[in-house]
């Protein structure tokens, strides 16, 4: 009801307080010598989190005394946490609205498909059409912009799909469609969750790019400035490869 609503919303608002007071006593600063303290990161799930990853170890080779906190969530969520002064930084999948965000673009393109056990007819096919779909219960990514962008790709045939599951991060899918449960539709995670799970490409082909983020507005503490200045330069220098 109501009030259990109000009470929610009370008890997680004050959660993000305590953990902004948190990140406060451990702010980043920055000596004669050596760059200090925290970064957090939010994170969707994309194969390009290995671009990140190796920032990171670049930066942490520099500065060995900042350390980081990684927050693992949808573009939405990790966004809010952001506005909230939760989070420095976020590694997104687009669609997504970053217009009040300055952004540095990754160089790779993730690909879209659909996560099947090995056991199903479609596991034999180089690639899956729209009307392979049909009559298969399929589990989507929660988030709404994804959701139109794939609505796109069905054409009219979207409206036939039997879309029985929402989901946010695609480990708990990957364990429903390994359970059984109908195919997840995804991105291209370059791993094996599961032996008897395979991925499959879409057809026509469905990509998408990742950024990553930072509130263009809020004033940044020190390694956080810096790890932002790597950032351009390290992902420019990926990209001449």
């Amino acid at each position: 009801n109501g009030h259990n609503l109000q009470i929610w919303v009370a008890q997680r608002r004050a959660q993000e307080i305590t953990e902004l007071a948190e990140r406060k006593t451990r702010e980043v600063s920055r000596s004669s010598e050596n760059l200090m303290g925290e970064i957090a990161i939010g994170c969707a799930e994309a194969s390009s989190i290995s671009v990140l990853a190796g920032l990171m170890n670049y930066f942490r080779q520099k500065y060995p005394l900042v350390h980081y906190t990684l927050y693992s969530g949808i573009a939405d969520d990790i966004k809010e946490r952001i506005e909230n002064g939760l989070l420095d930084i976020a590694f997104l999948t687009e669609p997504v609205d970053i217009s009040k965000y300055g952004f540095v673009r990754l160089p790779h393109k993730e690909e879209w498909g659909v996560l099947i056990r090995k056991d199903s007819p479609l596991a034999e096919k180089q690639a899956v059409m729209p009307q392979d779909l049909l009559g298969i219960p399929l589990l989507m990514p929660k988030r709404d912009l994804v959701k139109n962008e794939l609505a796109s790709w069905f054409g009219s045939l979207n409206d036939r799909m039997d879309f029985a599951v929402n989901y946010t991060m695609l480990m708990n899918a990957a364990v429903m469609v390994h359970s059984g449960f109908g195919a997840a539709l995804c991105l291209n995670m370059g791993t094996d969750f599961y032996d008897d799970l395979r991925f499959v490409p879409l057809a026509p082909p469905l990509a998408t790019g990742c950024v990553l983020a930072w509130k263009k507005s809020q004033r940044q503490a020190p390694a956080v400035e810096e790890f932002i200045s790597s950032a351009h330069s390290y992902v420019l220098g990926i990209s001449g490869n």
